[in-house]
This record gives structure tokens, sequence and C-alpha cells, in this order.
């Protein structure tokens, strides 16, 4: 499980959706999804793999081929680090993800290609919330 999924780093089409999901299609046609809380998932079509890492740094590997699915028995780490400054919360996780929480309750996803995406709660601060999805890079 340890070994890349997708070979071609270079993305031919990316997609956005309304709710802020980015769907980056590349050279092999295989996919990276990047979700708003932080989740990456790679597809590898000739071995029929889905690896999903969710939030929390858990990843979960699914063969469609074999019909199975397995998680990692540890998860990725991650370190956190406040900033003195603007006491903003850092987050970088293992496999490359930071996420710069905010003390407006914006956060910021820098996926690990560099593609950036910038949350913002406006409202009150209930789960129910409206939320803006910015792309920013």
């Amino acid at each position: 499980m340890e070994e890349e999924l997708v070979g071609v780093e270079e993305d031919v089409s990316r997609l956005v959706t309304r709710s802020g999901i980015i769907v980056r299609t590349m050279k092999d046609d295989n996919k990276v999804i990047y979700f708003t809380d932080g989740t990456i998932t790679k597809t590898d079509h000739r071995r029929g793999i889905w690896r999903t890492t969710n939030a929390k740094g858990v990843v979960r590997e699914r063969n469609l081929r074999m019909n199975s699915v397995t998680d990692l028995k540890q998860r990725l780490k991650t370190v956190t680090k406040v900033d003195p400054e603007t006491s903003a919360v850092v987050e970088i996780r293992e496999d490359g993800l930071l996420k710069i929480t905010y003390v407006d309750r914006k956060t910021l996803f820098i996926f690990p290609d560099n593609t950036h995406l910038l949350i913002t709660k406006t409202g009150p601060m209930e789960d129910g919330s409206a939320v803006t999805t910015t792309l920013v890079k």
C-alpha cells in the first residue's frame, strides 16, 4: 500500500463541484479528489484501487477487483502548532496536507500539489452557518 497510486502528476482537467470538492483528472485518466475537510482520494484504474486518506489521517484502500477494503494500522502523523502572532492553528499531515485554521473561522487547505482551498464560515457559530468555498490556486 505504500507505493504512489498516481504515477503521472500532471492533470489534464479540474472540476470544482458546487460544494467545493476538487476533482483532478490526470494524464493517465486516474483521479485525485480533494474534499473540503482535507480528505484526499486517489484512484488507480489499472489496479482497480481507490485510496482515501480522511481528515483524521486514516488511510483506507479499496480494491475493486478483489472486493476488499483495508485500513492502514496507523493513522498518518499530524503535527500541530499555534502561530503566536495570529493564534492560527497550523497542522501539517505526513502526506503533505497543510491546514491552517484562523480565529475568524476561515480554514485554508494547501494540498500536496499546492492547490489552495479557502473555506469561509459566516453567520452564527452553529453548524448550519453559511459556508463559502474559494479555490485560491
